[in-house]
């Protein structure tokens, strides 16, 4: 009976640690990163470069919540338009990305943007543009060079919507694009 007592005044006494309730329970390692990078890609049917960076929180070494921006490196002709006509194109938004074995020396990420921009069109007399939608998936081949340092060749495609000028096709934006980014963190 001594014993018995002595248990249910062990428990009794012993406070009870509940755990919090939280939104989002398990993160166990977490991290972020910069990146520069260059876009390669077709605009209006010809060669274009995308400069631009991005950067994220990595949460778990596996999933990365950020955002973009990028722009039209130069511009190109908008000969739909006018022959003196040169496109601009800048977007950016929320970029989420999942990552595949990252401790492994290669290995690869599937990231998606979705989010808006700006296409304008200008020649000598005037300048007028578009704001746009975009979504943007990406499949990423990445390198770890050094415990700070990624290297991520990637393949993407751009998908433009809401382009209202007459003369130019949305479909004259949308492409495909090969990535070659920068990546400097804490991963």
């Amino acid at each position: 009976m001594k014993k018995l007592a002595i248990v249910l005044l062990v428990l009794t006494a012993t406070p009870v640690m509940a755990e919090d309730e939280v939104l989002i329970r398990g993160i166990k390692e977490s991290g972020g990163f910069g990146a520069p990078l260059v876009k390669f890609t077709q605009v209006n049917g010809q060669f274009g470069v995308i400069v631009g960076g991005r950067g994220g929180w990595i949460i778990n070494r596996s999933l990365v919540v950020g955002g973009g921006g990028y722009g039209l490196a130069g511009s190109v002709n908008a000969e739909e338009i006018n022959s003196d006509t040169k496109l601009g194109m800048g977007y950016g938004g929320l970029e989420l990305e999942y990552i595949f074995a990252s401790r492994k020396v290669v290995h690869f990420s599937v990231q998606g943007l979705i989010g808006a921009g700006g296409v304008s069109y200008q020649d000598s007399d005037a300048s007028e543009g578009d704001a746009v939608f975009i979504v943007e998936p990406s499949l990423n081949l990445v390198l770890n060079v050094t415990k700070f340092f990624r290297l991520a060749l990637g393949a993407g495609y751009r998908y433009i919507a809401g382009v209202d000028s007459a003369d130019l096709d949305a479909w004259a934006l949308n492409g495909l694009s090969g990535t070659v980014a920068l990546k400097f963190g804490y991963f």
